[in-house]
């Protein structure tokens, strides 16, 4: 078999095969097996359009980093607010009761933009992420996870100005699907 062709098997329950045979039907797939690989090419494809419509600033991306912190995600779907929307909303509270650093003593603070009031930063990030649906928030989440993924940038040569640290982080976040606006 082709290796750009894998073959996968999964054991399913009579419900989804069910549902999988009257999408088949509907959408002339042929066959349950056709349907789910057609499910699956869909469902990547909405996950790509819901990324496309997502705006973060840097400062924002940086802080869903620095809050997701990590490559794991969850198996799930949830409405709204989403699960990104639950980790920040949880991680602004904790970092608010416990600060992050002596001089840090929250995300808004952190990662805001200079002169901005942190409380009102975290909040409008909260509203942005509360009107996501289920499937922007889940490929966030996943965008974020494989922004773990990439290596730092090696400065070896020189010493980063920070314009240069600046436009590689953007094309970081870039590369796994993320837009990133200017700071406002």
């Amino acid at each position: 078999m082709a290796e750009d062709s894998p073959r996968i098997q999964a054991r399913i329950s009579g419900e989804v095969a069910g549902w999988l045979d009257g999408r088949a039907d509907r959408m002339h797939a042929g066959s349950r097996h056709q349907q789910a690989a057609a499910e699956l090419a869909l469902w990547r494809t909405a996950l790509n359009i819901e990324l496309g419509r997502i705006r973060l600033t840097l400062g924002q991306a940086n802080c869903l980093a620095d809050v997701l912190n990590g490559h794991m995600i969850a198996p799930m779907i949830a409405s709204r607010p989403g699960l990104v929307y639950a980790e920040c909303y949880d991680a602004f509270q904790i970092a608010r009761d416990i600060p992050l650093a002596s001089d840090v003593s929250s995300y808004g603070a952190k990662h805001g933009p200079k002169g901005c009031d942190p409380a009102e930063w975290e909040q409008d990030l909260l509203g942005y992420l509360g009107r996501l649906n289920a499937v922007a928030d889940h490929a966030l989440a996943d965008a974020i996870a494989r922004w773990w993924d990439i290596q730092g940038i090696d400065w070896e040569d020189h010493d980063p100005t920070g314009d240069e640290v600046r436009e590689a982080e953007i094309r970081q976040f870039g590369s796994v699907g993320l837009e990133i606006l200017e700071d406002v």
